[in-house]
């Protein structure tokens, strides 16, 4: 299991491109777990990557296209 360094608190990475949304969610979960963010694709990707978070709540609706969830699809995969 992925954790912040000392063992405390799993990662999770929060992939939301609204700033407001993201500081949120972080305030609510940040007594459970360590929060990365992420605010489009390629840096949830490369997150994911380095980091190996055990959970990422991810916003399908990311630029460039956020009235669809082209780019949120995409990070999926």
């Amino acid at each position: 299991m992925s954790d912040d360094g000392d063992g405390s608190r799993p990662l999770l990475l929060l992939v939301e491109d609204d700033a407001d949304i993201r500081e949120q969610m972080k305030w609510a979960l940040a007594s459970e777990f360590t929060v990365l963010e992420a605010k489009d694709r390629r840096s949830a990707v490369g997150m994911v990557r380095q980091k190996s978070p055990i959970l990422v709540l991810l916003d399908l609706g990311l630029p460039l296209a956020v009235d669809d969830a082209t780019e949120g699809l995409a990070a999926l995969q």
